[in-house]
């Protein structure tokens, strides 16, 4: 229970910090020095599709619609990682997200797909202000 709601927050505060947005190259540089020196690293993969919160959806279709669509993203990513034997820990069904731990040259092929708009860090933050 408590990794879900871990979890969730991790995800809530992902999508409501405006900078979090995109990652700048320092980040991501910062990302794979620690992927290349830590053997592997835990990441939050934000995938590159169009989302709304589902409580701004109108209707349950719409809903489900979108919920297909992270569904598909995901697994398209989820085949390529496992290709490069990552471990997929979490992924969600109402949300463009995935946590999955990677080696450096696997964060460095991520990083650079069409279908991720960003890769941080699993770790915990403070309180967005």
């Amino acid at each position: 229970m408590a990794s879900k709601i871990c979890w969730f927050f991790t995800v809530f505060f992902c999508i409501q910090s405006s900078d979090l947005a995109v990652a700048s190259d320092g980040e991501n540089k910062k990302l794979i020095d620690s992927a290349y020196s830590g053997g592997v690293i835990r990441v939050i993969v934000n995938l590159n599709i169009a989302y709304q919160l589902e409580a701004t959806l109108k209707d349950d279709s719409t809903r489900q619609a979108q919920r297909t669509n992270i569904k598909e993203a995901q697994d398209r990513l989820i085949e390529f990682l496992q290709n490069q034997g990552a471990q997929v820990r979490r992924v969600s069904s109402q949300s463009p997200y995935i946590v999955t731990e990677v080696d450096g040259p696997t964060l460095e092929k991520l990083l650079e797909r069409d279908d991720v708009l960003r890769v941080q860090d699993d770790k915990p933050r403070g309180l967005v202000q």
